[in-house]
């Protein structure tokens, strides 16, 4: 109930606006069609029903993973699939009525604490990346084979020879792949910018002291690249 106190003007005006209306009866409310509902609506609807139903949590297993739903996971239209995997993966099926969906080997590089899902439907699909727990945790080595996997040779060696040589960057930030008018205390090559013995052994008459605490630093970025460098040819993995 609703009590409503206003002028004449706005009490005339609403009285016409009921006037206009048209009644309804519970009982053909009960028995008309339900509003349509756009594609992204009904995505977007399944995928608030998803998430109300399950807690996903990457089981492991060494490298074997699996997520692990906690419930079935459920949807609000039946055409509606849903799809998971790793975040450096694929997408695989989730099979009607399972809780766990089996992801396979994952390299200790690819491993993520995210996994991606997509809900397709006749109309469209839905896909977002969500970061879960993962049980028992990653191994403390995953952040250095991650990124040795997508260093390569090449930028380990600029790398290396940057703090053998004492080249120093400007402060500020800016885009990794400008050119930052690095200042280097390396002697001009002739065309040569690559990592030279001459490199190392000037680092090491220099100040050994020095040379010594960069080697200690360079030995697990060089196992891991070695590890988990996929790219790497068996020459460059001796040399």
């Amino acid at each position: 109930m609703v009590e409503l106190e206003a002028g004449e003007a706005f009490a005339s005006g609403l009285a016409f606006l009921i006037g206009k209306a048209t009644p309804v009866t519970i009982e053909e409310l009960a028995v008309a069609d339900p509003p349509s509902t756009s594609a992204a609506d009904a995505m977007e609807e399944s995928r608030k029903v998803l998430m109300a139903s399950w807690n996903p949590v990457l089981r492991r297993v060494g490298e074997r993973f699996s997520i692990d739903a906690g419930a079935v996971p459920l949807l609000a239209y039946p055409e509606h699939v849903l799809h998971a995997g790793p975040a450096n993966g694929d997408l695989l099926a989730w099979q009607t009525d399972a809780v766990r969906l089996d992801l396979g080997t994952i390299p200790l590089s690819l491993q993520s604490a995210f996994i991606q899902a997509r809900i397709s439907g006749p109309d469209g699909a839905l896909r977002w990346m969500q970061r879960v727990t993962v049980d028992p945790p990653l191994e403390e080595q995953r952040d250095l084979a991650a990124l040795a996997s997508h260093m390569g040779l090449r930028a380990f060696h600029d790398w290396m020879r940057a703090i053998l040589s004492g080249d120093t960057l400007p402060v500020g930030g800016g885009a990794w792949d400008e050119d930052a008018g690095v200042q280097s205390n390396r002697p001009q090559s002739l065309g040569y910018d690559r990592l030279t013995l001459e490199d190392i052994l000037t680092a090491w008459a220099r100040d050994r002291k020095a040379f010594s605490r960069a080697d200690r630093h360079f030995a697990p970025y060089v196992d891991a690249l070695l590890a988990h460098g996929e790219n790497l040819s068996e020459r460059k993995r001796l040399t």
